[in-house]
């Protein structure tokens, strides 16, 4: 499966139970607060639930990447404006 954005991977995985998986779990809270508060820093928000997806590759644990893999696809791609960031 290959993901473009922050976005449709975020699509993919909410509404899973994600508690027990702190590294998606922090991506899903960055990506929820973007509507949150003041709308002067909704951009700093939206580039940290972009920071948050770009390393996400690299953050994963190894019981999360499981995760991922049994609900998603064996093989996931994550890409960032056109550009490839890794697979796990």
């Amino acid at each position: 499966m290959i993901y473009k954005d922050y976005i449709e991977f975020y699509n993919a995985i909410k509404g899973g139970s994600l508690t027990i998986y702190p590294t998606l779990t922090f991506f899903i809270n960055a990506v929820n607060n973007i509507n949150v508060g003041c709308g002067c820093q909704k951009n700093g928000r939206i580039n940290a639930a972009k920071a948050k997806y770009v390393a996400l590759h690299t953050d994963l644990t190894e019981p999360e990447k499981q995760y991922l893999k049994t609900t998603i696809a064996d093989q996931i791609e994550f890409y960032s404006d056109n550009n490839f960031l890794g697979k796990i």
